[in-house]
């Protein structure tokens, strides 16, 4: 079997020739520029075993990957590996992270066979973590599934031009465009347009990483997910294409209550989830049963989820895992009249609900 190798980089911008003009914007954001351009976003690896078609390295890259190898930029490195992702897509098509196999020994390798020889010497450290923990094949074991993806979505949000800017451009050319702004060696026409497309470049790589984990994954259950949402939500997706039997009636209730996606696959997608009571509920498709058991699970009372079930409009979009016993607790106290009614009041309320009961 021949693995195929492919490096991600960002499309060119028709600012890149004034960007990286050192006489135009001075030599040190000219130099960031053209590093954040030339930035590998990600390294692929298809068909690179038989039980591993699909591995990706996905870099949070704010920074080139020359400065993370100095002893000064040691905290940079930290938080470096901590938002590192190492994707793989199973031969069952199952989504995986494996980044919690990755030691600082084997993070630091990584970053400089990411560096120095990115074709074969990643691989080989991925495959090693792998063989390490025992999960070059797939056993079904709570070992294996423990690393499943079970947060996040394969595609991007959509794109708009006041979008927040966490990520969209790259943090560092992003500061020294700020200096450069404030320090009168840039033009405030330059900077908008430039932050313009520095942004839609960034969210362009992050469609194309999108599309090939997408084109990687089962036809049929994707099409379940993106029915629910159409980024498609790693965790749906997982606990969907993980008994496609069952999965008619898991996205029945993903649909009457979208809000608790992240919790059920935080707690319903591993190896023994199915023989729980609620799994066997919501699988066999007892609609009350369900609800009964929720309402256990919870400790509010089953009207409460019968009210929510009818109609799910007055829960936010998402709610964090550990958030959502205490937000239907809060529910479950107060009488309807005193439930929020948009954004601004739940965020009141989730704020109250935090600081109350910390995670």
């Amino acid at each position: 079997m021949t693995i195929r190798f492919e490096v991600l980089r960002v499309d060119s911008t028709p600012l890149d020739h004034l960007l990286e003009d050192a006489g135009v914007v001075g030599s040190e954001l000219a130099y960031l520029a053209e590093e954040q351009r030339q930035l590998p976003r990600a390294w692929v690896w298809r068909d690179a075993s038989s039980d591993w078609p699909l591995l990706t390295v996905l870099i949070p890259g704010s920074e080139p990957l020359w400065m993370l190898r100095h002893p000064v930029f040691t905290p940079i490195v930290r938080r470096w590996g901590l938002a590192l992702r190492v994707i793989g897509v199973s031969r069952e098509r199952m989504g995986f992270d494996f980044r919690a196999l990755l030691d600082d020994a084997t993070l630091r390798a990584l970053l400089s066979a990411l560096l120095d020889e990115p074709r074969h010497q990643p691989l080989d450290l991925i495959h090693e973590a792998l063989a390490r923990a025992m999960l070059q094949r797939m056993p079904e074991s709570n070992d294996a599934f423990t690393h499943l993806l079970r947060r996040g979505f394969v595609h991007p949000p959509c794109h708009r031009t006041g979008d927040a800017e966490p990520g969209h451009p790259r943090s560092l050319l992003l500061k020294r465009l700020q200096h450069a702004l404030r320090d009168g060696q840039i033009e405030l026409e330059l900077y908008s347009r430039a932050l313009r497309a520095l942004r839609q470049r960034e969210h362009q790589i992050s469609l194309r990483v999108g599309a090939l984990l997408d084109a990687s994954l089962d036809p049929l259950s994707v099409k379940r997910s993106q029915s629910h949402n159409q980024r498609i939500h790693w965790g749906s997706y997982n606990w969907l294409h993980r008994n496609p039997r069952h999965a008619p009636a898991r996205l029945h209730l993903l649909r009457r209550m979208p809000w608790i996606a992240d919790w059920a696959c935080e707690h319903l997608l591993g190896a023994s989830a199915p023989a729980s009571r609620l799994q066997q509920s919501i699988d066999t498709g007892q609609e009350s049963q369900v609800l009964e058991d929720l309402a256990r699970v919870f400790a509010v009372d089953p009207n409460l989820m019968r009210r929510l079930w009818r109609d799910p409009s007055p829960m936010p979009e998402s709610i964090d895992p550990w958030q959502l016993p205490r937000v239907l607790g809060w529910l479950n106290t107060f009488p309807e009249r005193r439930w929020p009614r948009d954004d601004a009041q739940w965020l009141g309320v989730l704020e109250e609900i935090t600081a109350l009961c910390p995670p």
